[in-house]
């Protein structure tokens, strides 16, 4: 697969200025067709996962190393007592035909370094913001429980939703967004529902909803001034089962796109990534107390089917595909996603490897309706991705 850069539209993105956005995007483009991308996933190498960087400087890959049995401290808070931050739908603690929780007994350790015990003094004074789908609220949810002991800090919690103007979901879990702020230490974690991370615009002229590739989220823009520490995630909506569900239609400089190439769901992600990635990196340099992250996508574990074909996770047992993710072993995101992060000055949260192997942590068959392979039990494998956050903030 050849994509020709110039009938993508790329060299119509004026207002950048910047022909290292380009040659960026040249690379990521190439890679692309290298790899012949589609849905599947694709291990690579890069030097960022090794032990040093090209100064020789020590840093920690906190993506490799190994999972190990914890008992002391984990889970680090009760299902059963943050009931107010945790979904009832991905609470394990408090699903009748749930008995086994062995999940909960084990740390992620990466290797040559350690991750410290959470800590939320460490968000004194910051705003934490997640921004994407379901598996961000997770992570939100999971920082909420941490940050507030179990729940037994929620008496200093304050909704200061109205401040970002977020209206609240009717439920509290569905799709919307939440901000609260902990009197205490003036920390606010926010969650911003923003699945494509995308600008999407209602048609006037039909039932078709525009997805802006070449636009980042109306959010993002207006509250980047407030913030301190970024989360990006976006994965599990590019498809083409579920833009045709939604009715979304890629757009690339105001106009639908034609190139068939790029209406391909994995590519038009690669490029709204690669957008996104580029605006955020452009304004790294106005905000020195920014800190932005993309996490890698967290697996999608259905065998046999997926989510609406009679897909199954029944596998209960801890680390049956081993404990381990080795050095040298490549990242689990896409070779162009994890490309145009290299060159930018955004982290990557590295969480895919680390996932895969604890598919008997997924809420399964044990929640309210079908089986949900996709989304994690709390407490579970998001508050490990917390503690790897919060030890580079």
């Amino acid at each position: 697969m050849v994509i020709n850069l110039m009938n993508l539209g790329i060299s119509k993105l004026k207002r950048y200025n910047n022909g290292v956005i380009l040659a960026s995007l040249a690379l990521v483009f190439v890679l692309v067709s290298r790899s012949n991308i589609t849905s599947r996933r694709i291990k690579i190498q890069f030097p960022w996962r090794q032990w040093k960087n090209q100064d020789g400087v020590k840093y920690c890959n906190y993506g490799v190393g190994k999972w190990v049995p914890e008992n002391m401290t984990r889970p680090i808070y009760s299902g059963s007592n943050c009931r107010r931050w945790v979904s009832s739908s991905m609470n394990c603690n408090l699903m009748p035909r749930r008995k086994d929780f062995s999940y909960e007994s084990f740390r992620w350790q990466p290797d040559n370094c350690d991750v410290p015990d959470f800590d939320h003094q460490v968000m004194k004074n910051k705003t934490i913001a997640f921004v994407g789908d379901s598996l961000g609220r997770q992570q939100f949810q999971s920082l909420m429980c941490m940050a507030t002991a179990g729940g037994r800090l929620d008496g200093e919690v304050e909704d200061v939703g109205i401040e970002y103007n977020f209206v609240k979901p009717i439920n509290g879990f569905v799709k919307g967004s939440s901000a609260y702020r902990f009197r205490i230490t003036n920390t606010t974690i926010l969650f911003h529902w923003a699945v494509t991370l995308c600008q999407l615009i209602k048609s006037s002229s039909s039932d078709h909803i525009a997805l802006h590739i070449d636009r980042i989220d109306p959010f993002i823009a207006q509250s980047l001034n407030k913030i301190h520490v970024l989360v990006l995630n976006t994965k599990h909506h590019w498809t083409g089962e579920i833009m045709k569900k939604e009715k979304w239609v890629v757009h690339l400089n105001g106009s639908p796109v034609k190139d068939k190439n790029l209406n391909v769901p994995s590519n038009a992600r690669n490029f709204a990534v690669s957008n996104v990635v580029h605006w955020l990196d452009s304004r790294l340099s106005r905000y020195p107390e920014l800190k932005v992250f993309f996490r890698t996508f967290s697996p999608n574990q259905f065998v046999n089917g997926n989510w609406n074909t009679g897909g199954t996770c029944d596998n209960l047992t801890p680390l049956v595909h081993g404990d381990r993710i080795p050095v040298g072993n490549g990242s689990y995101d896409t070779p162009a996603v994890n490309a145009i992060i290299q060159a930018s000055g955004v982290k990557l949260l590295d969480v895919t490897g680390l996932s895969i192997l604890r598919d008997e942590a997924h809420v399964s068959k044990f929640g309210i309706h079908r089986y949900d392979c996709i989304h994690w039990c709390l407490p579970g494998i998001p508050d490990e991705w917390n503690n790897i956050l919060n030890a580079q903030i």
